[in-house]
C-alpha cells in the first residue's frame, strides 16, 4: 500500500536533506499493514540525485535499502527521534483512528559512507498496535569505571 513518486523538496525537506529548496526527492507514502491490520502511516524521503531511478521499484515487494545499495548508498548511521502525541486529524482515517486518538511519532534521518543524509523517514504509530524496546551495551573507552553506554540493536 505505497505510492512512489518524485516530486520538489520545500524548504523544511531541503534544509533536512542537505539539497537546495525545489531539488528533486523521491517520497515513498503509504500505510503499513500487520495481519491486515492498519499498523502506521510513513513517509519516506529521498535526494532523487543521489539515487536515480529509485521509483522505478514496485515497492509493494521491493526494500528500500536494497535499492539504495544497488545504487551505491550504504546507510551507516541515523539520527532517532520518538515522541508521544494525539494522531494529527490528516492521518487519522490512514490509520483507522478518530482524531485525537494516541499514537507514537517516529523521525529518522539516515546518513549514507559519505556523511549526507540519505533518507527522512518520518512514521506515525498507532499507540495501541506498537511497542517500542531498546538494547543498551556498555562500551569501555579507557579502562575500568570510566565506560559509558553506547546503543545497541534495537529489538
Amino acid at each position: 500500500m505505497f505510492a512512489a513518486r518524485v516530486r520538489p523538496a520545500d524548504f523544511e525537506e531541503a534544509e533536512t536533506l542537505h539539497v537546495l529548496p525545489g531539488a528533486e526527492i523521491f517520497e515513498l507514502d503509504g500505510v503499513r499493514l500487520f495481519d491486515d491490520a492498519v499498523r502506521c502511516h510513513s513517509v519516506t524521503l529521498v535526494p532523487a540525485e543521489r539515487a536515480p531511478g529509485l521509483g522505478e521499484a514496485d515497492y509493494t515487494t521491493a526494500s528500500l535499502y536494497t535499492e539504495l545499495a544497488a545504487r551505491g548508498i550504504v546507510p551507516t548511521r541515523a539520527r532517532y527521534t520518538a515522541h508521544s502525541s494525539l494522531v494529527p486529524p490528516d492521518e487519522a482515517p490512514l490509520l483507522d483512528l478518530d482524531g485525537g486518538a494516541p499514537a507514537l511519532h517516529i523521525e529518522q534521518l539516515t546518513y549514507d559512507q559519505y556523511g549526507r543524509p540519505c533518507e527522512y523517514n518520518r512514521v506515525v504509530y498507532r499507540a495501541d498496535r506498537y511497542r517500542y524496546r531498546y538494547r543498551f551495551h556498555a562500551t569501555l573507552t579507557a579502562g575500568p569505571g570510566e565506560g559509558r553506554m553506547a546503543p545497541g540493536v534495537g529489538t
